[in-house]
């Protein structure tokens, strides 16, 4: 990974908690961020609300390079 450009976080739509998923996900890119400050990051999230919080603390943090929101009960 150190050597990698960009990290992609892939949600997984069949999950039985958006919530907890997209949490999950997000504590990845921290846990990625933490190995490798520089690599650029494209996380999937499941709920738009998470995207919200996602921004907030990105304005703070610069964690995330771009986010994309799926909606979870989209088949």
């Amino acid at each position: 990974m150190k050597e990698a450009d960009a990290c992609l976080v892939l949600a997984n739509k069949y999950c039985e908690d958006p919530d907890a998923e997209d949490a999950a996900n997000i504590m990845r890119v921290i846990s990625i961020k933490n190995y490798h400050d520089d690599i650029k990051i494209i996380v999937q999230l499941l709920q738009y609300h998470n995207k919200v919080c996602r921004n907030d603390f990105c304005s703070r943090n610069s964690l995330f390079s771009q986010s994309l929101v799926m909606d979870a009960r989209s088949a």
